[in-house]
């Protein structure tokens, strides 16, 4: 069905009705949308098992499995984010993360994991591993975000098309599992059951090569992004206010 696009397709595919869900009270707003028309509400406490969205896992009923994984190779991760309220800053919780050892998260705000410091951090799920940089994050005002190893070892981050420094060194070249056999979840919460969310959260793409020239200036995107050989993984998070579906331009 889906052979003839032109983008990263894991062999033995079968399912695409095996897609993105909406857990709680997770919903496309038409409130804020970067492109588009909607983009995806998280509100609320941060509770874990609170509001997210999840690609499910069960790689035997033909639903990607390990191949959507990006080992020790390349990969650049991008999304906008949208922290509508000072609540919304409050405290860290994670974007983008797979629940299981070895999984990849991505977390945002104050004190947030390994760091003391506000900014962004990408790190394995129950490992010593993981780099991140420090921002100062504001309201009403959309990011674009850029996570990206490239040379098998070289963690690069961008907000706003600006390059941020690096602080932390250990995640390197090792094998990081974007999907595996678990769960891969988008808003996922991370933090104390006090925090709050009430974010928007746009274009969240996977790839699996290096998109970008480290150390460089990057254009910021006036434009939706588009399917490419090496995405695993692009979720525009269009669709009507309040609404529950979440359509990965992939077939995932």
């Amino acid at each position: 069905m889906f052979a003839a696009r032109n983008y990263f397709q894991c062999p033995g595919y079968t399912n695409p009705t095996l897609g993105w869900q909406a857990v709680n009270s997770a919903i496309t707003s038409t409130a804020q949308a970067k492109f588009g028309t909607a983009s995806l509400y998280l509100s609320g406490s941060v509770n874990i098992g609170s509001n997210y969205i999840q690609l499910s896992s069960p790689a035997s009923a033909g639903a990607g499995g390990t191949c959507m994984d990006f080992g020790s190779g390349n990969f650049t991760i991008s999304f906008w984010l949208y922290f509508n309220s000072s609540a919304a800053l409050a405290r860290s919780y994670e974007i983008l993360c797979n629940n299981t050892t070895g999984g990849i998260g991505i977390r945002l705000g104050p004190s947030y994991n390994q760091a003391n410091s506000s900014g962004m951090n990408i790190f394995r799920r129950n490992t010593a591993d993981y780099d991140n940089c420090s921002f100062s994050w504001s309201t009403g005002q959309w990011y674009w975000c850029v996570i990206q190893r490239s040379g098998t070892s070289t963690i690069s981050f961008w907000i706003n098309g600006a390059p941020q420094t690096r602080a932390g060194t250990t995640l390197g070249s090792t094998a990081v599992t974007a999907r595996g056999t678990g769960q891969l979840y988008v808003g996922y919460a991370g933090g104390a059951s006090t925090a709050v969310r009430d974010t928007y959260i746009d274009e969240v793409a996977y790839y699996k090569s290096a998109l970008y020239t480290d150390g460089t200036t990057l254009a910021l995107p006036q434009a939706p992004s588009v399917i490419g050989p090496t995405t695993t993984q692009l979720l525009h998070m269009d669709g009507a206010n309040n609404g529950t579906t979440f359509t990965n331009d992939t077939g995932y």
